[in-house]
Parts: C-alpha cells; sequence; structure tokens
C-alpha cells in the first residue's frame, strides 16, 4: 500500500541548506544553542509526513470500509452517507437506485474487497484511491474513488469510476492516437480529423438539434452569440463565434481558484473532410486528481461526435478513459519536470512560438 503526497516539505529543507550552505539551528528550552545535523532534521520530517500519511490513509479508508460495511448490510441509507452531494455529476437519487437494485440482485453479498495492492493520493483535501479489487463471481472488477475532505474534516466520496489493475495495460491504440495533448501547464488540446463537410460538422456542434444529438448532456440550451449562453452540466458563456470557423466560451470561476475557465470549438477545412479542435484551459479546475477523468468526457464526448456524423461505432468507456489519463499524464508531467531540470531554465516560448505565427512575405 502506498500513500502519495504531491506536495514535499523536504524539498525546502534541503534547498535551505543549498542555497545558504549552513547547518539549521534550533533553540533549545535551557537557552542553550544546539546543532542539530541536517540528516537527523530530514528523518524527523520523514517520521512527521510518514505519520501524517498513515493518518490521512486511514481516515480516508474509515470512508471506504463504512461503504463496504453499508453494502454487505444492505443498508442503503448508510452507502449514501459515504458519498458528498458537492460532487458536480452526484446524482444522489440516481445513485440511490442504483444501489436498490444491486442490494434486489443481492450483488454485495457475492463478492469480496480488496485493497491490498491499491494506491492513495492526496492532493490539498482531495484524494485519489486506485484501485479498490472487488472478486465476484464473473471475475475481478476495479474501480477508482475520489474523496472530499469536508467541512467537518470527514473524507466523502466524490466520485467513482471503473478502473484496472496496475498490472493491466490502459495503453489501447486508438486511444493513444487521439489524445489530448497538453498546453501549458493544465490547459488540453483534442485534434481529430472527421469524415464529414465543415457545414454540417458546424451544424452539429452549434444548434441545440445538433448538439442533443452527441454531447455528454443530451439535452442543452444555446443562444449563439456574444454574451450567449451554453447550458450543459453547467453555464458557459459565449465569448465570441465564426460561422463554420469557431466558438470560444467562458465559463464562471469554481473552486476558488477566482479565475474563469476558458474553453474554444475550431473547425478548419481539409478537402471533403473537417478538422476538429476542442481546447479545455481548465483555468479554473480546482482537483488535479480529478481532471484525467474530465479528459476522459471530453475524449467520449468527441467519439460520439465522430460516431453521429460517420455512423461508425466509436465507444470509450469513461472510466477506463480516465485510467488512460491519469497513466498519461503522470507520465507527461514526469517527462516535463525532467526537461525542465535538466535545461535550467524556461525557453523563450514566445519567441518560440512566434516562429510558427508569423505572416507569410509577400511574393
Amino acid at each position: 500500500m502506498k500513500v502519495w503526497y504531491l506536495a514535499r516539505p523536504l524539498r525546502s529543507i534541503r534547498a535551505c541548506d543549498r542555497i545558504f550552505g549552513v547547518r539549521l539551528r534550533f533553540e533549545a528550552t535551557d537557552v542553550t544553542s544546539q546543532t542539530i545535523d541536517r540528516q537527523q532534521v530530514i528523518e524527523v520530517h520523514r517520521r512527521e509526513e510518514g505519520a501524517m500519511a498513515s493518518d490521512t490513509r486511514r481516515d480516508i479508508f474509515r470512508t471506504l470500509d463504512r461503504l463496504h460495511a453499508a453494502q454487505r448490510a444492505g443498508d442503503v441509507d448508510g452507502m449514501l452517507s459515504a458519498y458528498s452531494t458537492k460532487g458536480q455529476f452526484m446524482d444522489i437519487g440516481r445513485l440511490r437506485s442504483y444501489f436498490d437494485d444491486l442490494v434486489a440482485r443481492n450483488v454485495f453479498r457475492e463478492r469480496t474487497v480488496d485493497a491490498s495492492t491499491c494506491e492513495t493520493f492526496v492532493y490539498r483535501d482531495s484524494a485519489l484511491v486506485r484501485p479498490i479489487v472487488y472478486h465476484t463471481p464473473n471475475g475481478p472488477r476495479c474501480f477508482s474513488f475520489h474523496l472530499l475532505k469536508e467541512g467537518d474534516g470527514e473524507w466523502r466520496i466524490i466520485d467513482n469510476r471503473r478502473s484496472q489493475l496496475l498490472s493491466e495495460s490502459a495503453y489501447e491504440p486508438r486511444m493513444v492516437a487521439n489524445a489530448g495533448r497538453v498546453i501549458g501547464s493544465r490547459g488540453m488540446v483534442w485534434i481529430r480529423r472527421l469524415d464529414a463537410p465543415i457545414d454540417e460538422v458546424w451544424r452539429t456542434v452549434s444548434t441545440k438539434e445538433g448538439l442533443d444529438r452527441w454531447w455528454i448532456t443530451r439535452s442543452v440550451e444555446i443562444d449563439l452569440r456574444p454574451g450567449g449562453l451554453f447550458k450543459h452540466h453547467w453555464t458557459d458563456t459565449i465569448r465570441d463565434f465564426e460561422v463554420n470557423s469557431f466558438i470560444e466560451f467562458e465559463s464562471q470561476p469554481t473552486g476558488g481558484t477566482g479565475r474563469p475557465n476558458l474553453s474554444r470549438i475550431d473547425l478548419y477545412a481539409d478537402g471533403e473532410c473537417t478538422v476538429y479542435s476542442f481546447i479545455d484551459g481548465f483555468q479554473s479546475h480546482p482537483l488535479p486528481l480529478s481532471m484525467p477523468w474530465t479528459a476522459s468526457g471530453w475524449h467520449c464526448g468527441i467519439d460520439t461526435l465522430e460516431s453521429t456524423l460517420t455512423g461508425r461505432n466509436i465507444e470509450t468507456d469513461f472510466g477506463l478513459g480516465g485510467e488512460f489519463y491519469w497513466r498519461y499524464l503522470r507520465r507527461y508531467h514526469a517527462l516535463a519536470r525532467r526537461l525542465s531540470e535538466v535545461s535550467g531554465s524556461v525557453l523563450d516560448d514566445e519567441e518560440w512560438r512566434g516562429a510558427y505565427l508569423t505572416q507569410s512575405l509577400p511574393a
């Protein structure tokens, strides 16, 4: 069992030691100075971090244990008490119906829970636990759980999705080929060539009739004008648009970030086909541990758009898509950090980018 913290206080101690070239000093209770060896300080912090990690993991798993105990007892109210009502996509009524059905079919009595190989990641007051393995008569099923530490100090589940064993492959070729690309430190862009003319694609992405055929929320409202509203899971304001070219959206700040979130659809004719791109800046996304599943949602949505336009059956499991993006983004950011460490400085991105944005010289 591993518990990972995304913040590492030890790095500050090492940086202080490296920058100032001195050993840390502490005042003893008898007012005499006492020099503490740097390695001793590091070991103390390691023990403190280990104790904090152990306490945090215990608190998180107390919620999961309560959920599993209620499931074994067939106590639906007890199951629901482990879930937060603050989850963006949490529908407690639908969740109750789901649990009622599973209890009626004795699903919970025929399985065992295995958390021996799962990992726990913590970022501020959010956590990701994956994979919890449920052994059933039909074979193992894996799930990830996202939890939030609420105002009363209790961890509660805000989402849970299908996951995979750590040994299973998540890099299915089509997912890799169509994966979103990271832009900046958190934004992502998806680019897909669609086998449909640009007029048809524009109608499908800019009208209620078109959006209702493929958008994640199957009943939307859109007022296509600057300042108009696009209502789906949340409400976006349309900043600007151009027919057969682009729509730019802005949503209000969420999660205490204080920044609006920008997203944009762009279309480009490519012969008889259309290049479709979608950007999400993720500026206001407060929970990076759940962002891979948001990325999976956009990926699945574009799959559905392509299926709608072409008639081809393209399906991506949302939960397993989140598993793919979790591994994909962890690998990307590890490599990005390594590049930053090796280069020793940040490249002049604006100058570099300008080479691609200059105007062609006149003939």
